[in-house]
């Protein structure tokens, strides 16, 4: 399916965020997240003709990608 490879290749370039000190067994999980919450965002931000939620969703994954890399 077109959608899959689409994802996919999404989530194979989130994941190198190895490279940024994220550990190798976080970051699909992490990138799985990330790529989840800024779908949901985009979606509820056209839902909700504003953009507040992308900033609050983008501010949220930051955190988590800080938590990862002190891990």
């Amino acid at each position: 399916m077109a959608s899959d490879t689409v994802y996919g290749s999404w989530l194979g370039g989130l994941i190198v965020c190895t490279g940024w000190g994220v550990p190798q067994e976080e970051a699909g999980p992490l990138a799985a997240v990330v790529l989840s919450s800024l779908q949901g965002a985009i979606l509820l931000a056209r839902v909700q003709r504003g953009v507040s939620v992308i900033h609050t969703v983008t501010e949220r994954i930051s955190l988590l990608a800080e938590q990862a890399v002190r891990t």
